[in-house]
């Protein structure tokens, strides 16, 4: 899945926020999540 296709979300982590996580990496404290449904 090409991650154009895919909602890109930054935040601190831990977050509460949930989601799909179809992918993330980890960008000094910042977690880079992209997602493709929200809860």
């Amino acid at each position: 899945m090409p991650l154009e296709s895919c909602t890109l979300l930054d935040f601190d982590y831990p977050s509460s926020y949930v989601c799909n996580i179809v992918r993330c990496s980890q960008r000094g404290n910042t977690y880079k999540c992209f997602q493709v449904q929200v809860f």
